[in-house]
């Protein structure tokens, strides 16, 4: 749910500030070992930031010898001591199992006591908490309120979600100016997801007025960062024109880059375009790969143009029996109404018997990639 902070440890105890600032200066430029050994004898004598940087460069695998173990016992002695950042990724240890079993109430535990001291991390852990019932009655308004105090101190992923929520959540709590005031926040300070969900409420005139070209600008620089979804939609406007000037090798390039990340949707859409080659060399061979792995993740169109491929015999060997299942598992679109009938209609009763078999053992197995594991076992078994 939540990742392990690895932010450097604040300062504090000036007795001992000439050696935490070595080795805080060390932590900076990426000498962990240089670091580990300025800290170490402070946090053997009870120096909580050191005992706390020293849990950071356990956790983080950043030092010889490092584990989960040492860096919870690091964490916890700086936490019972009240250093905010170590009780903050002490309850994410919790949170991840990581040198403690998974424990939700110890990371409510923990990431309250560091929201209590306005530690922005340690309010956002508590909105995630909320939202999502782990440790915690579930409760939107607490995760809410939590998520604004941390919103309020710039932090950028609490703005995100504060904005998600007041743009889906149904009843009072629903405000779409709201909903874009914090998702412009967190957008402005670059962080990807939430420039794409901005773009989405530009692209559907949710809080603001309808803007496709806004839209396509916070997409791309949420794409520019990898952000898979992000990539997507900007694909899509290029496709079909939306917010820019249709250009289908920008939509090619990258729905293939949503793609390559295993996002669905952008593979069904890449398939499509070899399927026709519009914008790629028509390769009904590559069709199919990129089919196959969108329905794996349980798409459903990129399932039904499989079972077309196989019924025509387009890019791969065709299969009546196959093809029979694999469109007897989803809903027809309209384009292809009847389709599965007239195939019926070319197979023999032995045929149909046995496409009705594959067919009930795909629903059996459910629409990802156990089921198109039974479709290669059936074709392992058809007759060659």
């Amino acid at each position: 749910m939540l990742a392990l902070c690895v932010g450097a440890p604040a300062l504090a105890q000036p007795s001992a500030q000439p050696a935490f600032e070595q080795g805080y200066s060390a932590y900076e430029a990426g000498d962990y070992a240089s670091a580990r050994q300025y800290w170490q004898p402070l946090a053997e004598a009870g120096h909580a930031p050191a005992q706390y940087g020293l849990g950071l460069l356990h956790a983080n695998g950043q030092i010889a010898g490092h584990d989960d173990v040492s860096a919870v016992s690091w964490l916890r002695k700086a936490a019972e001591q009240g250093e905010a950042g170590a009780q903050f990724n002490l309850g994410m240890m919790y949170a991840n199992g990581q040198g403690v079993p998974r424990d939700y109430a110890q990371t409510a535990q923990w990431c309250a006591k560091a929201a209590s001291q306005d530690d922005a991390d340690g309010q956002y852990c508590m909105g995630q908490l909320y939202a999502n019932g782990d440790g915690v009655k579930q409760s939107d308004e607490q995760a809410m309120q939590w998520w604004r105090k941390a919103a309020e101190q710039g932090h950028a992923k609490a703005q995100n979600r504060l904005g998600e929520l007041y743009a889906v959540t149904e009843g009072p709590l629903r405000d779409n100016a709201q909903a874009v005031h914090w998702l412009r926040q967190a957008a402005q300070q670059g962080l990807p997801v939430a420039q794409n969900n901005l773009g989405t409420l530009y692209l559907d005139g949710q809080g603001v007025a309808r803007d496709p070209e806004a839209a396509m600008h916070w997409f791309r620089r949420a794409a520019e960062q990898g952000d898979a979804d992000a990539q997507y939609n900007l694909a899509v406007g290029y496709d079909f024109g939306r917010g820019v000037a249709r250009d289908i090798s920008q939509a090619v390039a990258w729905y293939r880059k949503a793609a390559e990340q295993g996002y669905a949707k952008a593979q069904s859409n890449l398939g499509a375009l070899y399927a026709d080659g519009d914008g790629v060399g028509r390769d009904e061979a590559q069709a199919v790969a990129w089919w196959r792995k969108a329905a794996e993740q349980g798409h459903p169109r990129a399932r039904i143009n499989l079972g077309v491929m196989y019924a025509e015999g387009r890019g791969v060997p065709r299969n009546l029996p196959v093809a029979y299942a694999l469109l007897g598992t989803a809903r027809l679109p309209e384009d292809l109404a009847g389709y599965r009938d007239r195939l019926a209609a070319q197979m023999s009763p032995a045929q149909i018997a046995q496409g009705r078999k594959l067919e009930a053992d795909l629903m059996a197995a459910g629409s990802g990639a156990q089921a198109i594991r039974r479709v290669d076992r059936a074709l392992d078994a058809a007759p060659r």
